[in-house]
Order: structure tokens, then sequence, then C-alpha cells
């Protein structure tokens, strides 16, 4: 049996973008009392969570690392941050961190109304291993509404169950922002004069993505302006609105012209703030603003940067790829943005070699932006069906793939789901079997059921296989998400085949 897996991006936003936010977690535990726990978390105080276990922070190669284990209570331990941020049911967030150790540990997210504790959001499980593992999910805040409690606000728990040994870094904890009003948008469609005179080429959305879309060329030997903005009213400063200034790169640097910057400029008060996107004839694009720096590799290109920032002086930068589903991001406090009523943007393009620059720019936008909620999701893109589809000629790189050639399943790929057992699943001559069978009483059926440990948000998957031939047996091949519930926050199960053979004779 044969399973492979390509990504390609699925989103060519038509109206506006999609970005998150990051937010101040101390997920690096930077900052440690004098027994070495990470001071901006505390132990949760459920009785089912005492005696609590040992958190200590220690330092493996220049990292920052929590060290978590010895959960004494009937049900394990739980850390939660000490801090608690703005939101309402609907919202989602999305927790992510690096693990690995032994045993089982998980996370979520808390809804609070103000000091009331309203309710647990269902945690991502995890199963540690022995080499650091990626592992992140996304949360639906919600309220109790028959005890009439409404959440105002959530903060992160971790937990690990009794005997966990868990090794923990990089916590993050970021929220998606939406586009609520367009200030100011640019699809390059249109035939018009646009500043900076650009060039209008066409080209495709994304490499696997072959639906054509108009981009703008430009070129200069020192400075062009691509887009300027009069005084804009910033939203309020509430932890839920902000500001966002973003475009799609597809070339930077590697064209005929040099190396240069694609400075955002905010001004206000006789001050300016600057956000860099800089490229090279070679190499990674380096992004920085307000003393933060983020290396882009310039194989995610094409990819959209979005700036967002708000009135209470947060600020973000996050690029997601269009050729893979890759994603980096770097956020900080700034002052600049603190307390401002109004900022004007101005976008240029400018040449830091004297022999020129160019880029290829499309989706220009300038948006009011508030936390994404649930009841405003939106999926603006639209697909192109084709009849027939070869992913390797479409450009669509492989991610993913299991030829089975081992003689046993390779758990570093796979996971067995919880209810099944491993015995049923078994691999010789290139072949992946799953099998059946009663349990010792002769009343219950076991069976196996393998589960990709690597996730992907989208793409092309294939695989060889043969379907059942005897009545009341099942099969599947089948995609899904980690967790049962709404598919509008947890993804679709989408069933490439569910062979249901003479379960109804009929």
């Amino acid at each position: 049996m044969r399973l492979r897996t390509a990504i390609s991006a699925a989103f060519a936003l038509a109206a506006a973008y999609l970005a998150a936010i990051e937010l101040p977690i101390d997920g690096g535990f930077s900052a440690t009392n004098a027994a070495a726990f990470p001071s901006s978390w505390t132990f949760h105080v459920y009785g089912g969570y005492v005696p609590h276990g040992t958190a200590q922070v220690v330092d493996e190669n220049g990292t920052n690392v929590l060290h978590y284990y010895g959960a004494g209570g009937e049900s394990g331990d739980v850390l939660k941050t000490k801090r608690k941020w703005a939101g309402l049911a609907g919202d989602i967030v999305t927790v992510s961190l690096w693990a690995r150790g032994s045993g089982k540990m998980w996370f979520t997210v808390q809804c609070w109304s103000n000091s009331t504790w309203v309710t647990g959001i269902s945690a991502k499980s995890v199963e540690l291993a022995g080499e650091w593992r990626k592992y992140s999910a996304s949360f639906v805040l919600s309220d109790v509404k028959a005890s009439g409690l409404y959440t105002t606000c959530f903060e992160t728990a971790l937990g690990i169950k009794p005997g966990a040994d868990a090794w923990i870094r990089d916590v993050r904890l970021s929220r998606l922002v939406d586009a609520e009003e367009l200030l100011a948008y640019d699809d390059f469609e249109a035939d018009r004069e646009r500043p900076g005179a650009p060039e209008i080429v066409t080209g495709y959305v994304a490499p696997g993505l072959l639906s054509p879309t108009r981009m703008g060329c430009y070129s200069t030997a020192g400075s062009a302006t691509l887009a300027y903005d009069g005084q804009l009213a910033l939203p309020a400063a509430d932890e839920r609105h902000f500001m966002q200034s973003s475009f799609r790169l597809y070339d930077f640097g590697k064209t005929e012209r040099g190396p240069g910057i694609i400075r955002t400029e905010f001004a206000a008060g006789g001050e300016t703030f600057a956000v860099d996107v800089a490229s090279g004839l070679s190499g990674d694009l380096l992004c920085s603003f307000g003393g933060k720096q983020l290396v882009v590799p310039y194989e995610m290109l094409p990819a959209d940067f979005a700036f967002s920032f708000s009135a209470d002086g947060l600020a973000d930068l996050y690029v997601v790829s269009l050729a893979s589903s890759v994603s980096v991001s770097v956020s900080a406090t700034n002052a600049f943005f603190r307390g401002l009523g109004a900022v004007s943007r101005t976008v240029s393009l400018v040449d830091t070699s004297g022999s020129g620059a160019s880029a290829t720019i499309d989706n220009m936008s300038l948006s009011l932006a508030c936390v994404e909620h649930l009841t405003s999701s939106q999926y603006p893109y639209t697909a192109n069906v084709e009849e027939t589809f070869d992913p390797v000629a479409s450009g669509w790189p492989l991610v993913f793939s299991d030829e089975f050639d081992g003689d046993e399943v390779d758990t570093a790929k796979w996971r067995h789901y919880s209810t099944t057992s491993p015995a049923h699943c078994s691999v010789s001559n290139g072949v992946l079997r799953i099998s059946t069978d009663y349990d010792e009483s002769g009343q219950k059926l076991s069976s196996g059921s393998l589960w990709s440990r690597q996730t992907f948000l989208y793409g092309y998957f294939e695989a060889r296989l043969r379907f059942t031939t005897y009545n009341g047996w099942w099969a599947a091949f089948w995609l899904c998400s980690s967790t049962a519930g709404n598919p509008f926050i947890d993804g679709f199960e989408i069933d490439i085949f569910e062979d249901y053979y003479m379960r109804n004779p009929a």
C-alpha cells in the first residue's frame, strides 16, 4: 500500500486577509523565581490536581525548557497562565508548543467571567515521544448560558497525566484576526493608474492552485511609492480591534534588478514607525520593526505579509506561505501605537544597492480588523474543479509518504487510535494489513486504526487500498481533525471512501 500527501495553497483570499496576533504568554519561560519555577504560570487549585508535581525551568543548549513531572493528583496536574486575556464566546484562539518525554500531557484554554470560572474547552491530548515534536490546536471560547455565565476572558492551561515526564518549550498563544472593513484594497484586476506605475503581469495564485491572477511588478532605481493613505482613525484600545496592513509577495530581489526594501511606514504626531521587508539577490527575506526581526525563507513565497497593530500598543507581523502550510510570526508591544487616535500609512519600494530593485505584489490592502469570531468566519475563495489532475505536473511538493517497506508500523509517522489495538496493524512485503477479530469474550470486536502524526491544512491525498469482500466488514480512508465537534471549528471530515460492504443487504 502506498500513501502520498502533497500540499498546495488552496486559499486565494479575494477581499480580506486572515492573520494571527500572538499574545505575550511567556512561553519561553524567561521569568522564574528562586526555585526555577516559571513565575508567569501557576498551579491549578482544583483538588484533583493536588498534590502538585514539579515544574522547573532548565537551560537546554541555550533554550529555556520547562521540565514538568511527578503529578500526584488523581487527575494529574495542571499549570495555567496567571494572566487572562479579554475574549468572548466564539473567539478562536490557538495554542502551540514543542514537547518531548513520556506519558500523556494536554493543553487547552479555560473561560472566565471576570473572576468567576465559566468552563474548560475540550483539551488537545498528546502522547509524548522521545524526540521534540510540535503540537498545536485551535479552541473556540464558549459560554454556559444555562448558568447565566458569559465569558469575558480566558487563560491557557498545560496538564500532565499521572506518570508523565514532560519537557516543554516555545509555548505560543495566538488569536485570529479578520478584516472587518476594507479601507484600501488593490488586487490589480482593474486597469487604472497606480502609484509607482507597476507593470501588470499575469500568473497563478500559487503552486498547485492554477487559477490566473493579475499582479503588479514594481521597479525603481531609487524609491517608489506603492500606496499612500491619509489620516486614518484607529479603533479603540480594547484587545479586540486592530488595524491591518497587508500584501501578497510573489517575487522580490531575484530578478534582473538587485535587492531592496518594501517599507510600510506609519506617521503620527511628527513621528514615524517602519515595518521593513528586505531582500538580497539570494537568501532569505529579513523583516524588521521596532527592534524585532523575523527571517522568512525565500522558499515560502508566494506568501501573505500581514502587519497588525492596535491602540493598546500590540504589534504583530504574520507571514503565511501559499506554497506550503508554513507560517512564521513575530510580535511586540510598541509605544508608538499606544494611545494613538489616528495614523497615516505609506508603502514604498526602496532600492538599497544602487542597481535598482523590483518586487511583484498582489492583494495590497489596509483594513480595520477584529478578533476572528465563529459567527463571522468566511472562506472567500473559489476552487476550480479539474476532471483529471496530476499533482506532480502541477507543482505540488511531496511532504509525506509511506511505502510500508519495513516489517512494522513506523510509529514516528503513525499513531494508533486510542480505542483500537496495535496488534491488529502489521506490515510485511510492502503492505500494511489492518485486521479485526472478537476479543476473548467473543462479544466485543477489536480492530486497528492508524492516524498520521503529521497534520495538514490542505492538499492532495492518495493511497492504494484493497476493498473488503465479506458481509458486515467495514474499512475507510478519510481525512479528519483530531477532535470532533462543529465542522466550522474543528474542520470537516472528508470521506475518500467508506466501504460499508453489505451492511444493508438490500
